[in-house]
């Protein structure tokens, strides 16, 4: 009877581990799918929506932004999971840590689609500029607050020697 009960318990650890390292493997990888489409989003399409659109240079640099926050909040949601997998079940901020979580994934994933988009879609959607500059700021504050929070209250849900993780590109 106790090694059922064990087996149990290490089958539900594994089933843990594997959910909580799934989802961190996977933001890395998408990190990195943006880095290595950095230059290719940032030059080759710039220039390209300079040229249809008429836009100055200058006017082109948010695709840059966006794609630096991307990789920052691709980086920062791989560790949230490891956060997770390591927070206490009764931790009294386990949910909204969770809700954060779930809402930075969803802006990051809507924003990373945003700036894939095709040129041909960026030229017939007018407001594409003005919406992903507006939708990056506003989940540049998502970040930020998640970060300082994070930075405020890492040693109530961490060892004392955690630090939080710095940023991948400078926003």
């Amino acid at each position: 009877m106790i090694e059922k009960t064990k087996q149990k318990k290490y089958e539900e650890d594994l089933k843990k581990f594997n959910f909580f390292y799934e989802r961190f493997y996977e933001h890395n990888k998408s990190m990195n799918k943006m880095k290595d489409t950095l230059t290719e989003i940032t030059e080759t399409k710039a220039e390209k929506l300079q040229k249809m659109l008429d836009w100055k240079a200058n006017e082109a640099s948010f695709l840059r932004d966006g794609c630096n926050l991307v990789i920052n909040n691709r980086r920062l949601l791989a560790w949230t999971y490891v956060i997770g997998f390591y927070m206490a079940d009764d931790f009294a901020q386990k949910e909204l840590f969770q809700d954060w979580q779930a809402k930075l994934e969803n802006y990051t994933d809507q924003l990373h689609e945003k700036l894939e988009k095709s040129e041909d879609a960026i030229k017939e959607d007018i407001n594409y500029r003005h919406d992903t500059l507006q939708f990056t700021r506003t989940i540049t504050k998502y970040y930020e607050g998640i970060m300082e929070y994070l930075t405020n209250n890492g040693s109530v849900m961490f060892p004392k020697s955690w630090a939080p993780p710095k940023d991948e590109v400078e926003l």
